[in-house]
């Protein structure tokens, strides 16, 4: 029961004029109605930008430049909304902020000033305004709604460009033109997290639209998935589909089961014999006509060694943003090698340590274990609160912390901390904080034991 109750008062039992048992602060849900119209007009820009991000199409009209219009207007409706520094006092964005200031520290001392400085300004920088307008933008459980519904369907439009136009290197499905899905491993990543907010868009009442779009979609995404012929994605995958199965019960475990005996009879049917001598691999099985995924995990290891000898000599503020190839490849010739690997660190943690310091890779486990915790407290407003409008909240939590999990799992073999997915996540969390906690109202606790602490929730997240 709702109460008009200031934050901090105490509810009293009808029949004494003592407290009855404490209250804490409760989540409250955003209504569409109390929107400002640059928050309206906001939300429609974001989910113009999310499919560009995931579809990838404008980088075959990169001359239009439209994903810079668009970001311009959206940073104008984020000023009109009021909302800035609510956002920003978020701990997310608190913690994004300190690594960005440490990121900048880091430049000056580069192994190459110019390079670092041009990866900070472009790659973090530039990449870090989605945060900021995902977080600000999306203001209502409807909002975080539907910008999962266009991720979903943005990628699944890419895994069609990808289908058509797609080519292969090395028999692993790429575009090659010049944009993120020209990497293999990048795609399958986009594709994973694509299969997430798609299974979290296809809820029980979902619009006609998306069941139609997305229910064949889902067969393609993961068909395109299974050609990158990428392990990390697949051992990725592999996380997400036991997720599914632990968190689930009955029917659901059932369905999770079912998952991946599709995924197995794909692997085994429609993927090439190159590409599956690949995902071999990671069960120790070697094909002796394919050792391309023997060498591959040789470079990997070597690299991943490389990026830890780099942390430990520049364990303060790293070589630089982006400069890890540059400092390996001094490195190797300081050991009498001709050259180095010239290549990132395919892992991003070691990416942030060696290019950073440690004290960027302690704000970036900080940020990335804050989004596990906030997405964990959501989750559990269902048992508190069986309003539906917090079982959606708890819905869309499950759901975006399955992307998470399958990020965290892809970016032990990949170099994306500062990739667009990592600022798409943050930037969702704090969206669904804000969409059922903007504002505090006072309810009344179970009751408990005399004395019994009760949890409370910060004026800002969960």
């Amino acid at each position: 029961m709702i109460n008009a109750a200031r934050p901090g008062d105490r509810l009293l039992s009808p029949k004494s004029s003592a407290p009855a048992f404490p209250a804490y602060a409760a989540p409250h849900l955003v209504t569409e109605s109390s929107l400002n119209i640059s928050q309206r007009a906001g939300f429609l820009l974001v989910l113009a930008y999310l499919f560009m991000l995931g579809s990838r199409v404008q980088d075959f009209v990169s001359f239009l430049h439209l994903p810079m219009i668009v970001m311009s207007f959206a940073l104008i409706a984020v000023i009109g909304s009021g909302e800035l520094t609510r956002v920003m006092t978020s701990r997310i964005a608190a913690l994004l902020l300190g690594m960005t200031v440490w990121m900048g520290l880091s430049v000056p001392f580069s192994v190459w000033i110019g390079g670092a400085m041009e990866t900070y300004l472009n790659k973090w920088l530039q990449t870090s305004l989605i945060f900021v307008i995902i977080a600000t933008l999306l203001s209502t459980l409807r909002h975080v709604y539907y910008a999962m519904c266009m991720l979903a369907f943005s990628i699944l439009v890419g895994a069609l460009l990808t289908s058509v136009m797609g080519g292969s290197v090395a028999g692993r499905l790429v575009i090659d033109n010049g944009s993120r899905f020209a990497d293999p491993n990048d795609l399958a990543q986009f594709l994973l997290l694509g299969m997430c907010f798609a299974l979290g868009a296809l809820k029980k009442k979902a619009p006609l639209v998306v069941r139609i779009a997305l229910l064949p979609g889902l067969g393609l995404i993961l068909i395109q998935f299974l050609r990158t012929g990428s392990r990390g994605g697949f051992i990725g995958l592999m996380a997400v589909t036991l997720m599914l199965f632990l968190s689930s019960s009955g029917r659901q475990r059932v369905r999770a089961v079912l998952a991946g005996l599709i995924i197995l009879s794909l692997t085994l049917t429609v993927i090439p014999q190159s590409i599956r001598a690949r995902y071999s691999y990671i069960f120790g099985v070697h094909d002796e006509q394919e050792d391309q995924g023997e060498s591959s995990a040789e470079a990997r290891q070597a690299l991943f060694r490389k990026s830890v000898s780099i942390t430990l000599r520049h364990p303060i503020v790293g070589v630089g943003p982006g400069m890890f190839a540059v400092a390996e490849n001094n490195l190797a010739i300081d050991q009498g090698l001709a050259r180095g690997y010239w290549h990132e660190t395919h892992n991003m943690y070691t990416q942030v340590s060696s290019e950073n310091g440690i004290p960027a890779l302690l704000f970036f486990l900080a940020i990335l274990a804050t989004i596990l915790k906030r997405l964990s407290a959501i989750r559990r407003l269902e048992k508190d609160l069986p309003e539906p409008g917090f079982k959606e909240a708890a819905r869309l939590a499950y759901w975006i912390r399955l992307a998470v999990i399958g990020f965290l799992v892809t970016g032990v073999f990949l170099s994306c901390a500062y990739s667009e997915l990592f600022f798409v996540l943050c930037g969702l969390t704090v969206a669904l904080q804000r969409a059922v906690n903007q504002s505090s109202v006072t309810i009344a606790a179970p009751r408990r034991k005399q004395n019994a602490p009760v949890p409370a929730l910060n004026a800002h997240g969960i």
